[in-house]
């Protein structure tokens, strides 16, 4: 069971907004469950301009992902597609954790203690892919 107090020493202000709306969106789906699925959600709905980097980064590689809407969708189902946990208190998935861990050292890199919504992003959104232009 996690205690959602102890991770407010890990993440920065903006951070901890896309830890805890993720939490109440695992909560809300009756899930108590946290996956990176959740993680992505929160970035969306926290930091707003996200949704246009992973449409940008995303529909590079995967041209569905320009349709409107899609990444949403593509979110929704990796969402409804995580395990329930039923008993008390709220569970953090595996990928979850490492994805704080890899966070972590984001953040110490750059100097700093505390995870960002910046650091959670630059993990989940892949560097710009440039197309090979057609001659």
């Amino acid at each position: 069971m996690v205690d959602p107090d102890l991770y407010k020493d890990k993440f920065a202000e903006s951070g901890l907004r896309v830890f805890e709306s993720a939490l109440n969106e695992a909560r809300h789906r009756n899930q108590n469950y946290v996956s990176v699925g959740h993680i992505l959600k929160a970035l969306i709905i926290e930091v707003p301009t996200s949704i246009t980097t992973f449409k940008q980064s995303w529909s590079a590689i995967h041209e569905s992902l320009a349709e409107p809407g899609a990444i949403a969708q593509k979110i929704e189902r990796f969402i409804a597609s995580v395990p329930n946990h039923s008993g008390e208190g709220v569970r953090i998935a595996p990928t979850t954790l490492e994805l704080f861990r890899q966070a972590t050292k984001r953040a110490e890199r750059e100097g700093r203690n505390k995870i960002e919504a910046a650091d959670l992003m630059a993990l989940l959104i892949p560097l710009p892919y440039v197309r090979p232009t057609k001659n």
